[in-house]
Parts: structure tokens; sequence; C-alpha cells
């Protein structure tokens, strides 16, 4: 007999994540430290839970909080203006 299925998030679970900088293509993304390379970033694996993304393009420097949940695409789109 199976178990159960859990609504609790597995450890190692994964979601995925697109960034689209506004405006301006962002040169840089990093997510909680790791770099991404410049936007847009469509459908990168992640693990699932709370990221936090560091937007850069050119001198404007932008910061936010998305929550990836397992098996599913956040998307963040950010306008990079002054």
């Amino acid at each position: 007999t199976a178990a159960p299925a859990t609504a609790t998030t597995k450890p190692g679970a994964m979601g995925a994540i697109t960034v689209i900088c506004l405006v301006q293509t962002c040169t840089q993304v990093v997510d909680n430290g790791v770099s991404l390379g410049p936007s847009p970033i469509v459908g990168r694996p992640v693990a699932a839970g709370r990221h936090t993304l560091q937007l850069t393009a050119g001198t404007v420097k932008k910061s936010t909080v998305v929550t990836v949940k397992p098996e599913e695409t956040a998307e963040v789109r950010y306008p990079m203006t002054p």
C-alpha cells in the first residue's frame, strides 16, 4: 500500500525561476549569492523555497525576494529604473 501524499515540501524539492528585467536588461542576476548571468533567465531549475535576487543593470541595483513552490515556475518581472 502506497503512503498518502502530504502537502509539506520534501527536502530537495525543485521548482524553477524566470527573471525578466524591464526597461533595460539586467547585466547580472544573483540568486542567494549564486550568479545566474544576465537576464532574461527563463525556467532555470532551482530548489523550492525562498530566493533573494539581486539585479544589476548598469548603475541600477535592485533586490527582491521570491518564493519558488515545488514543481512550479516563479516569474519575476522587475523594472530597472533609477
